[in-house]
């Protein structure tokens, strides 16, 4: 099993409301398509720094194909960072 972690910069001009809204969405179609719970955070010194996470993925591959097509569908901004990490 790994976490997934997804970071991105909105634009400084971004409608902050829709943008939460979309990430929102594409977190419970995530979680509708693949059992696995997403949640949005900022970064708290730059708030315009997003990161979804996505904890206890079993099947990585498979994950991020599905993550990339819904987060085009949604119109998540690019680029989306996306890193794996595993316990130690």
């Amino acid at each position: 099993m790994a976490d997934c972690y997804v970071y991105y910069t909105l634009p400084a001009d971004a409608d902050i409301r829709r943008r939460e809204a979309a990430a929102r969405t594409l977190i419970a179609a995530i979680e509708a398509a693949t059992g696995v719970a997403g949640r949005l955070q900022q970064r708290a010194d730059q708030p315009l720094t997003w990161m979804e996470v996505y904890e206890q993925v079993c099947d990585r591959a498979a994950f991020a194909r599905l993550l990339g097509e819904l987060a085009r569908w949604h119109g998540m901004p690019e680029p989306r960072h996306v890193e794996w990490f595993v316990d130690v």
